[in-house]
């Protein structure tokens, strides 16, 4: 396979057209593998790494044709690789495999790593899902290569699947929690003047995702903490505005008298996957649950919209096993020579 190195901004940036077409002919696409994902992390939350990631491509294949073509969106420190992600924001991690060609993908990629000239010596890959090429494949194929190779669990993450009518979904849960959702849905509907508003257009995502930001920082001294990392708001922002500009991100608020927000949800979709990001709500209303109104909310929308999956992603907080998610494990690699 051929094989082309970017380790330049500009070059990146102009990889939008292949990315999408890698993308789209990728054996497992996702939201966190999408160009404005990775492109909007490198430039606000990438310090101390250089750009590294690899194309790869039949020799015959010609741009125009485009042909068999695989990502690995990778960066460096010194000897080591690194998925072109961070563990606190990017909850799922992978390369871009052309559909039914993971292994040639993957063996391609282990060569180039193996040569000396690469001045490799060891690479880390986190957040795999249970159900990737990359984990079942890399560990067998490491060895030919001169790399050992180490699979550790990391945590978990919490899917739930999604019938074709909201009532399936509710009988599905049980009793205790299906009267329990009933109950916290009322009480968030009783709060003064209560109503949901839907942000989608790009510009008043980024906005609003200032809004979300300045509920969410109030939860705790960590969450403080958290937006107070260099590049971390400025993230949010434009990868908001990026995605709604692809129509991918919905913000929901719900909001009470005087437009005070109790709550707030981030929510994603891709596929037929909706993506629960992250949420926020206001201490004042804590009791009303109003986080679990708009997941109730968000719930049955993507039901109407024909979503097959509701990723709670990473996080085992209990409310996510009421909703009836169930736990998935993802994975790290190390390899080493």
């Amino acid at each position: 396979m051929k094989i082309q190195i970017i380790e330049d901004h500009e070059e990146f940036v102009g990889l939008r057209d292949a990315w999408d077409r890698a993308l789209a002919g990728c054996s497992r696409p996702d939201l966190f593998l999408t160009f404005a994902w990775f492109l909007t992390w490198w430039e606000h939350l990438s310090q101390g790494h250089a750009l590294n990631i690899l194309i790869l491509s039949e020799e015959d294949d010609s741009e125009e044709e485009g042909g068999d073509l695989g990502i690995a969106p990778l960066m460096r420190r010194d000897s080591g690789l690194y998925f072109l992600a961070g563990h606190e924001v990017t909850d799922y991690c992978d390369f871009l495999f052309p559909r039914g060609r993971e292994g040639v993908f993957l063996e391609a990629l282990l060569e180039h790593l193996a040569r000396p000239s690469s001045g490799v010596s060891r690479m880390e890959l986190i957040n795999l899902r249970d159900s990737s090429p990359t984990l079942s494949l890399l560990p067998e194929l490491a060895s030919a290569f001169g790399f050992r190779c180490r699979r550790e669990r990391s945590e978990e993450t919490l899917l739930l699947r999604l019938p074709s009518v909201y009532p399936d979904y509710a009988a599905g849960l049980t009793r205790k929690n299906r009267h329990e959702l009933r109950r916290k849905v009322r009480r968030a509907e009783a709060l003064p003047q209560a109503r949901v508003q839907r942000i989608s257009r790009p510009e008043e995502v980024r906005s609003a995702m200032g809004d979300f930001i300045a509920l969410h920082r109030t939860g705790s001294p960590e969450k403080e903490r958290f937006w107070l990392k260099p590049g971390m708001p400025e993230f949010f922002q434009e990868v908001g505005f990026r995605l709604a500009e692809q129509c991918l991100i919905e913000l929901l608020f719900l909001l009470t008298e005087d437009r005070v927000p109790a709550a707030a949800l981030i929510t994603a979709h891709f596929g037929k996957t909706v993506y629960f990001y992250n949420v926020a709500y206001a201490g004042a209303y804590a009791a009303a649950s109003p986080g679990v109104y708009l997941f109730d909310l968000a719930i049955r929308q993507a039901i109407s919209e024909g979503r097959e999956t509701a990723d709670f992603l990473r996080g085992g907080e209990k409310y996510k096993l009421d909703f009836g998610a169930k736990p998935r494990t993802i994975y790290s690699l190390i390899l080493e020579k």
